[in-house]
């Protein structure tokens, strides 16, 4: 039989062996199968490593297993893991795991036992269901010891766990021993008492260095610029003439620093000799853990011996933070840093659909375009985010394309190239194909629609009772509103249904004179309505896969000005090349 392998290991999880290790997890469960006759593809060894049992929906290992599970025809037989906890430890979702597994077919062996998970009595259910929520507990119970134990640690001023730069982590062991953690490096000995900081003094350099430059009245992009080597008396001045090197964070570093780096940097307690805890905390949502919320309150533990920051020249930094905050929030409608509008739709037109195309060695940039100017200039630029704010050492494209020729140029490439007459025909015969559609169940559609009025008017009703009272929330008005326009677009639709309806013929001809003159005006809606726009360029940029593919701004020189290449695919074919744009003047 053809056999696959599922590993997972949680880092709350206990400190068996079996637990510790995937790489032991994998040997053991190949060995086992093979012992068995089974034949193991390393194409189907699915792992999950550093994954909660209770996440199900982020572990890619067993997404990808389930996903091969349902593949006609079926890639494998069996399903090995170790015990049940590894296919998780909450179980209503182990439930319907095992019962998409098992309905397809696939039997599931735990090793460590030498038994087949079975579902086919009510007695093998309960039981299943019985370890699993053994598992659950004692999931919570791990989850609740970590939890106090970094409580307690955090209590006395001692680290939680993470980096922070301007220090090195140092276990500290019980008899006295110090030793400098590398980064990434994990120790279990028993031993070793906890994991302190020490004052890394290059690092401090560096942390002071960016304090007194924003204490001298320089912003945090300047400094990032300086600080990636943009800005060589100012480096000179303040960081003694060395490159700072910045934090790598894993794969997340992108090896050079930001604004918002910088911004947090400035608002560290920890460099004023402060350790603060509990300022955030999780807000669950069905059990699990949702996002961290900031919390207004939250302790401090004073650490003097931590300090790198003196207190006048904190003082200076924060009072300038906090008059500098206040004039962005009054400009900004109320918004502090970041990104007020995330979630949102952007109002520029290519901001988030294109990316800089600028080529350092066989590099390419590929980091977002951004709008520039506006402000105290005449118009509005597309540029790179990354020259912008973190300055030409880190990407030297220094092409600044006014916003509106490019973005007229672009939606004139669309129109020549989308909106061919071709095109157009392809769009009214479809409408009229589905207007066809759609006149075909009109009479099906009646009593659903007037059920539909009737609990309308009844809501309505009920609201308006409210509102007389003089009781209702503020937002019944605006509610009453909306349920008036849907009542009366609910309306009038049952009375075109009810309308004595004219010859299919005539019909389907006005449906497709009305789909020509929509296609005619969206022309003009392209460049009316930016929205729009940009759902329309998200659905059309794709490549062969059918996967979003951005527009490439290419920085080149033409007739001895700086231009950009405007570059974009739709399937597989060419959409925009050579689209330029002169240099702001």
């Amino acid at each position: 039989m053809k056999c696959a392998i599922y590993t997972r290991k949680s880092n709350d999880d206990d400190r068996s062996e079996e637990n510790k290790s995937i790489t032991r997890q994998r040997e053991r469960a190949i060995a086992w199968a093979q012992a068995k006759g089974w034949t193991v593809d390393p194409e189907h060894i699915y792992e999950d490593d550093g994954v909660s049992g209770a996440e199900f929906d982020r572990r890619p290992g067993l997404l990808r297993m389930i996903g091969a599970i349902l593949h006609k025809p079926r890639p494998f037989d069996v399903v090995v893991m170790s015990e049940l906890s590894r296919l998780g430890r909450d179980m209503v979702n182990n439930a319907v795991v095992i019962g998409k597994i098992r309905d397809a077919g696939v039997q599931i062996f735990y090793y460590l036992t030498g038994t087949e998970e079975s579902f086919d009595t009510p007695e093998q259910r309960f039981m299943a269901m019985a370890t699993s929520f053994g598992a659950e507990i004692e999931r919570a119970r791990i989850a609740q010891r970590t939890r106090d134990a970094l409580s307690r640690k955090a209590e006395h001023g001692y680290s939680a766990g993470g980096r922070c730069f301007g220090y090195d982590n140092v276990w500290v062991f019980a008899d006295g021993r110090e030793v400098i953690a590398a980064p990434g490096a994990r120790m279990k000995d028993e031993t070793k008492l906890r994991t302190d900081w020490r004052i890394n003094e290059e690092q401090a350099e560096v942390v002071r260095g960016v304090f007194r430059m924003y204490a001298d009245g320089f912003g945090h992009t300047l400094i990032s610029k300086t600080m990636n080597g943009d800005r060589p008396k100012e480096l000179k001045k303040y960081f003694a003439g060395r490159l700072p090197v910045p934090p790598q964070h894993g794969e997340q570093g992108t090896g050079s620093w930001s604004p918002s780096s910088i911004r947090v940097m400035l608002s560290r307690l920890r460099y004023a000799g402060k350790v603060q805890y509990g300022e955030y905390r999780n807000v669950r949502n069905g059990g699990r853990a949702g996002k961290c919320v900031k919390q207004e309150k939250f302790n401090v533990v004073e650490r003097p011996d931590l300090r790198i920051i003196q207190p006048d020249l904190w003082d200076r930094v924060q009072a300038r933070l906090k008059a500098v905050r206040s004039i962005y929030v009054r400009e900004n409608n109320g918004t502090l840093w970041g990104r007020p509008d995330s979630g949102r739709e952007s109002k520029y037109l290519l901001t988030g659909l294109a990316r800089c195309g600028c080529k350092n060695g066989e590099h390419v940039c590929g980091r977002n375009i951004v709008v520039t100017g506006g402000q105290k200039q005449s118009h509005y630029y597309y540029g790179c985010s990354y020259n912008q704010f973190r300055g030409s050492n880190i990407c030297s494209n220094d092409t600044r394309a006014r916003m509106a020729e490019i973005d007229e140029m672009v939606l004139n490439e669309i129109e020549a190239t989308v909106l061919t007459p071709e095109a157009v025909q392809f769009v009214a015969d479809e409408a009229v194909r589905l207007y066809e559609a759609m006149l075909k169940q009109k009479p099906e559609q009646l009593p659903q629609l007037e059920a539909e009025i009737k609990r309308e008017r009844r809501e309505l009703a009920n609201m308006m009772k409210l509102a007389a009272s003089g009781n209702a929330p503020k937002t019944v008005l605006t509610d009453i509103g909306v349920r008036e326009r849907r009542l009366e677009a609910l309306i009038e639709q049952v009375a075109r249904y009810q309308t004595p309806r004219r010859s299919d013929d005539l019909e389907l001809r006005m449906a497709r004179k009305h789909a020509l003159e929509h296609v005619a005006r969206f022309k003009d809606l392209l460049r009316s309505d930016v929205p729009v726009a940009r759902q329309a360029l998200r659905k059309l940029l794709r490549d062969e896969h059918g996967e979003f593919s951005p527009l490439m701004f290419v920085p080149i020189e033409r007739d001895g000005r700086k231009t950009y290449d405007v570059r974009g695919t739709i399937g597989a074919s060419v959409l925009f090349s050579k689209v330029g744009t002169e240099e702001r003047t």
